[in-house]
């Protein structure tokens, strides 16, 4: 079954509420977003102190130990853009750049590797050949990362986690008169999505994990980031036998 899903964004041309309830719903998300900033701001000062301690440390340890601290540095590097996007998000700005999708996910490999553990194979397959994009590297970062961690628990019992480039030469034409999209395929050997719910993944607080296990808001952030880079999502899967996303966005 494949459920392709395309929603209005309510931060474009947003309507008048039409009743109390939606009101009420437009004033907790007004009070989300600065809750969001205020609290982005905040961490990305902790992880500017982190990064920059740990860069102090490089020169003073042994090679094995300056190896971990390279790589921590990069990871909080990820974790800052991530934030920059909570920051966005609060702030209702959307700021991209042009980046290679290729190196981007080549960057991320090793973490991705971390996060689906030792029982999960990990493969890529780079068949596009071009990639760029305009995206957020930290925008592609938690993307990939938001999947991987819902992989992982697609596969308690380990499988295969496949991240595919491609190009449909065929894509949405641009005002430029350029064409064509960059299709990353996202594919788990998991226990796959029951049909009845597949419309339903990307919803805000939706989830499928045990009561503290998940916010809910890894595939509705996810959703939000392709929508704003002016792609669609869609998704195909059977249980028993795995999931694939699809993530359209155009070329840049």
């Amino acid at each position: 079954m494949t459920a392709d899903i395309k929603k209005d964004d309510p931060r474009e041309g947003a309507q008048p509420p039409r009743d109390a309830a939606e009101l009420s719903h437009a004033q907790r998300m007004e009070a989300l977003g600065r809750l969001t900033s205020a609290v982005a701001h905040d961490f990305a000062n902790l992880l500017h102190a982190i990064r920059g301690y740990a860069i102090l440390a490089v020169d003073r340890v042994p090679d094995d130990v300056r190896r971990d601290l390279e790589e921590l540095v990069k990871v909080v590097d990820i974790g800052a853009a991530l934030i920059a996007q909570l920051r966005t998000f609060g702030e209702r700005q959307a700021v991209a750049e042009i980046i290679d999708a290729h190196d981007a996910i080549a960057d991320l490999l090793d973490m991705l590797c971390r996060l689906l553990g030792p029982d999960v194979a990990l493969d890529r397959s780079f068949d596009a050949p071009v990639a760029r994009v305009r995206l957020r590297r930290g925008q592609l970062a938690q993307i990939l990362i938001n999947m991987a961690v819902n992989a992982r628990h697609a596969m308690p019992a380990g499988g295969r986690f496949l991240v595919r480039t491609s190009v449909d030469p065929w894509g949405a034409r641009r005002a430029d008169g350029t064409f064509g999209d960059l299709m990353i395929e996202v594919r788990d050997t998991g226990v796959g999505i029951p049909p009845e719910i597949q419309d339903r993944i990307f919803e805000p607080y939706f989830t499928t994990k045990p009561h503290g296990h998940g916010s809910g808001l890894g595939l509705s952030t996810v959703y939000g980031i392709v929508q704003d880079a002016g792609g669609s999502i869609s998704v195909t899967s059977e249980v028993g036998a795995g999931t694939s996303f699809w993530i359209r966005l155009p070329l840049a």
